[in-house]
């Protein structure tokens, strides 16, 4: 199995969802679309502030708790934006 970048995996998921068959790609295209996709998700809403919270804890959130979280998932995405191959690179 092919290790794909986070913003390789959002790029083909828009390009299956928009692209009929056939045509052909246009990669900068849906890059820029997979950028524009994480970077929104970088900012957690507290709906995906709540469920991170109770997916890992017993207790239900109050929107004070881990502040932490959102820190975290933050950082996540900025991981997912600074490009191709630094994970190869890494290894």
């Amino acid at each position: 199995m092919t290790h794909q970048t986070m913003l390789e995996r959002v790029a083909a998921a828009i390009d299956g969802a928009s692209q009929p068959p056939g045509l052909p790609d246009d990669t900068v295209l849906l890059e820029n679309c997979a950028r524009a996709a994480i970077q929104a998700l970088s900012d957690p809403t507290d709906e995906m502030m709540a469920a991170a919270y109770e997916a890992m804890f017993d207790d239900k959130w109050d929107g004070t708790q881990a502040p932490m979280m959102g820190a975290a998932i933050k950082a996540a995405m900025e991981a997912a934006l600074r490009g191709h191959g630094e994970e190869e690179e890494k290894r």
